[in-house]
């Protein structure tokens, strides 16, 4: 069962990042957060702390030195939008369709393939769903 809370999300994801951007500024990553009029939304904190990690962590390992990864938070009628985008060289055709399953995976060394799927989960324990992926 989710713990649910009311939570402001863009302070949910500048608490995750902060301890990341030294990583991303090692790797000479730009880091940029757009953040919208959320406002509180109820999550499992943990859990989607979770998501958050692996959003941005997929992204850190899709870009070369100089590149950058974005996060925006966008308000909806009907809910909240995350975007997570990097300037990597996208996700190959192939495996668009089943990213997110389990045990897939592409162009790292590292890693079971369980991370999107898992984090695809907590999404929809929430109510959400992914909209798109390049």
């Amino acid at each position: 069962e989710l713990a649910l809370e009311l939570t402001d999300l863009n302070s949910l994801i500048q608490e995750i990042v902060a301890p990341l951007k030294a990583e991303l500024a090692d790797k000479n990553i730009s880091f940029n957060f757009e953040q919208g009029a959320v406002g509180t939304i109820p999550l499992d904190r943990h859990r989607f702390k979770r998501v958050v990690k692996n959003l941005i962590g997929n992204a850190r390992d899709a870009v070369d030195s100089d590149g950058a990864v974005t996060v925006a938070t966008v308000a909806l009628d009907t809910g909240v939008t995350l975007n997570v985008k990097d300037t990597g060289p996208g996700i190959p055709a192939e495996i668009q369709a089943t990213l997110f399953d389990p045990f897939v995976t592409s162009g790292k060394s590292q890693g079971t393939g369980l991370g999107l799927a898992i984090s695809k989960k907590i999404v929809e324990e929430h109510g959400g769903d992914r909209k798109s992926v390049v």
